[in-house]
């Protein structure tokens, strides 16, 4: 029982230690939309995001750790205040654990992100201040989401290697987590019976 308990464990966790870095530059930085179902996500839920080569929009002598080459880009940025929508494809769910982010060269921005889980808001960030010389670490760690919402005021912000861990189906609701618990409780007690039967 010990084992079988162990086992599911392992199973239900086992996406946690599957995380994917996503830094874009297997796609061209020359501003066309990220293609749909790039990495398992939707990226063009709201707000367009595009790819841009970020080379020549860096100050020089500027410490751009975390990002480089092509990166990610809020394409309307420059309209006004914006929110940008990450969806998982055909209904199923990701972590999004962390990211870089920079306001490029357009100023100062402001983000903050929120977390969804079966279309509830679950998870909300601080709000972080992006400047155009200077790169944000951003870590979540929120997991099972089956959207990422990313709003912002009215600047372009860049972002580069995502650690998201795409789940391969829905992550299961609580109702269905008690009734695996259940389910393993009757099992348990079945084979207790039978081996005190015998």
């Amino acid at each position: 029982m010990k084992n079988l308990l162990l086992g599911l464990f392992c199973l239900l966790n086992f996406n946690l230690a599957s995380a994917q870095t996503i830094n874009f530059d297997d796609l061209a930085g020359d501003f066309n939309p990220v293609p749909e179902g790039y990495a398992g996500l939707s990226w063009n839920t709201s707000n367009l995001t595009g790819v841009v080569d970020v080379a020549p929009f860096l100050v020089p002598g500027v410490d751009y750790t975390g990002i480089q080459n092509n990166a990610l880009f809020n394409a309307y940025g420059y309209q006004g205040p914006n929110t940008t929508i990450i969806r998982a494809i055909n209904g199923g769910a990701f972590d999004f654990l962390s990211g870089f982010w920079s306001a490029g060269v357009t100023g100062n921005a402001d983000i903050s992100f929120e977390g969804y889980v079966n279309n509830q808001l679950v998870f909300s960030s601080a709000t972080y201040n992006l400047t155009g010389s200077a790169v944000t670490p951003v870590t979540l760690n929120w997991l099972g989401l089956d959207s990422l919402k990313i709003s912002s005021t009215s600047a372009i912000w860049i972002a580069d290697n995502l650690q998201v861990n795409v789940l391969s189906s829905p992550v299961p609701e609580p109702e269905t987590y008690g009734m695996l618990v259940v389910g393993l409780g009757l099992i348990a007690t079945v084979i207790r019976r039978r081996k005190s039967a015998l």
